[in-house]
């Protein structure tokens, strides 16, 4: 009998996919892009520390991609199989829960293992140049395996308990975002209510965190301690990576059948429904008030709960601003405490938006709800406010508050005395505030617009990011290197000041902001019906699509 049967046929159908084999190409070719853009940046420096810094952005980029196998494979691998009911077919078998979880981890992490091993000989090139030692490579090698682990495994037990892909994708965002960003914050408070001696606890919270391994890993063998932590830390990250695994094997068998509800369960869920929607009076009400302004509005809004999420979420960021003023006084109103927690609302918010944009469209396109929408007397124009109505009754509120409270540190910031020798400050509130707006608007339209065109609904947040959140930091960080790299070699040896980068990080928001959210807005406006009806139309050959023809059968 053949040992781990799903493995076997997992991995013969990833085997056959290209994007496993394109995958190492673009690694490959990213790896020299940003191998050439850190040359330039250290190219007047030592061969070690061009070394030391060419292995720590390429270790620092691997660590994040590892982290997002989790978002991109297993998020959605177990609840896509109960939604269609295949799931089920393969517990009528001979097969056990391992045998299901283990060959649907085989088929995603293939390419990611892909991936690290493209990035193999990359992170060994900087060992020839000094700086780097060879412990320090084969402990990030096992560092981002471990990574991986983790992440595809956090993927799959949620996908395990859910049958939303947009509940599953925003679970395990939630669980990675904790172990890389709650934890080491966690960390720091504790650090805050106890500085004056060492804490256990502080360390402990640490360890989860595979960006805090990254850095214990460069000096592990210069120190002792730092050793210790690095395998203590090494040994959580593996251990969660097995917990979720054997949490996953639990759940599945018993997730995807469909039980009659009992006494208990149904009074759970009509709470669950009132907490949700209201009561039945007030569910009425709302849906009558909304049908008649625009049914496509009511299909969003629904859910009157969201809108108490997104405002418990950034009062929760409030509450603890508040509570550090509270204990540190008037020394926590500084530009330093001010402008992190600005930009952790604002990414709060822009990922939050990204999220649920294009989420009730994509899922009724999915379930063919779309279509009886568009067989009605609706207009694209109408269907597309509903869209916007929903989204912005569960944004609006929050977003003006964080715009206030912005404008409220703007006036403190004029206030203070060191405006006039730190001018940069008040123009820093400005351009948060101006690109907060225009990215959400971006934002927006690039995800509906997604919601038609993205082959998985699972990818749509990712695609969205990429374009509107990402896409401008990384063109700032190359045009930065480039134009120090510029001015270096001009016998004046001018200084790039903060009025250019600032300037520049604006401009290419805005022109990120236009390019693809002014775009994706007249497509959809254009040819939202034929992008409705396009995964009925014949497939097509990357060749003929270049050439906008069709493939011939």
């Amino acid at each position: 009998m053949t040992f781990l049967p799903v493995v076997e046929r997992e991995l013969r159908v990833a085997a056959r996919r290209r994007g496993t084999y394109w995958i190492r190409t673009a690694f490959g070719f990213g790896a020299i892009m940003v191998g050439f853009f850190i040359w330039l940046d250290d190219r007047h420096s030592p061969a070690n520390v061009f070394g030391e810094n060419l292995f720590g952005a390429f270790a620092g980029l691997s660590v994040f991609y590892c982290l997002t196998c989790g978002l991109r494979s297993t998020s959605d691998c177990l609840s896509e199989e109960k939604r269609e009911g295949t799931l089920g077919l393969l517990f009528l078998t001979d097969l056990q829960a391992h045998d299901v979880i283990l060959g649907k981890l085989a088929a995603t992490s293939f390419a990611g293992v892909y991936a690290i091993l493209a990035t193999f000989p990359i992170l060994a090139v900087p060992i020839m140049m000094g700086g780097v030692s060879a412990g320090d490579f084969w402990r990030v090698m096992l560092l981002l395996l471990n990574t991986t682990l983790l992440s595809l495994a956090a993927g799959l037990v949620v996908s395990a308990l859910s049958r939303s892909s947009y509940k599953a994708l925003a679970a395990t965002l939630a669980i990675l975002l904790m172990l890389t960003l709650g934890c080491p914050i966690l960390s720091g408070i504790t650090y805050l209510v106890s500085p004056t001696h060492r804490s256990a606890l502080r360390d402990v919270l640490l360890f989860p965190c595979p960006f805090y391994t990254l850095g214990e890993s460069h000096y592990a063998s210069a120190s002792r301690k730092t050793l210790h932590d690095f395998w203590w830390s090494m040994g959580v990250i593996h251990s969660l990576g097995w917990l979720f695994l054997g949490l996953a094997c639990v759940i599945v068998p018993r997730s995807w059948q469909d039980r009659p509800a009992a006494t208990r369960a149904q009074r759970r869920r009509k709470f669950w429904q009132a907490l949700v929607g209201g009561l039945p009076a007030r569910r009425q009400a709302f849906r009558s008030r909304l049908l008649d302004r625009n049914p496509v509005a009511w299909l969003g809004a629904r859910a009157r709960v969201k809108p108490a999420l997104v405002w418990g979420a950034v009062g929760l960021v409030a509450a603890g601003w508040a509570w550090g003023y509270l204990r540190a006084g008037a020394e926590w109103c500084c530009e330093g405490v001010d402008l992190p927690m600005a930009i952790l609302l604002n990414s709060i918010l822009k990922l939050w938006v990204a999220l649920e944009s294009g989420r009730n469209l994509a899922e009724d396109r999915k379930s063919g709800a779309l279509e009886l929408v568009l067989s009605t007397t609706m207009t694209v124009k109408e269907t597309l406010r509903g869209q916007w109505m929903a989204l912005r009754g569960q944004f609006l509120g929050p977003v003006l508050t964080v715009i206030a409270i912005q404008l409220i540190f703007l006036v403190a910031s004029l206030q203070r005395e060191s405006f006039h020798d730190q001018p940069i400050n008040p123009v820093l509130w400005v351009t948060f505030m101006v690109l907060l707006v225009a990215d959400l608007i971006a934002l927006g339209w690039v995800g509906l617009w997604g919601a038609l065109t993205s082959k998985k609904p699972s990818h749509l947040a990712g695609m969205t990011i990429a374009r509107i959140l990402c896409a401008p930091w990384i063109l700032f960080i190359l045009i930065s290197i480039l134009a120090n790299a510029l001015i270096e070699d001009v016998p004046s040896d001018p200084i790039l000041t903060w009025k250019f980068f600032i300037g520049l990080w604006f401009g290419l928001g805005l022109l990120t902001d236009l390019g693809f959210g002014l775009g994706a807005a007249l497509h959809l406006r254009s040819s939202f019906r034929a992008l409705a009806l396009q995964r009925y139309a014949p497939a097509t050959s990357p060749l003929s699509r270049w050439f906008n023809l069709r493939r011939k059968r």
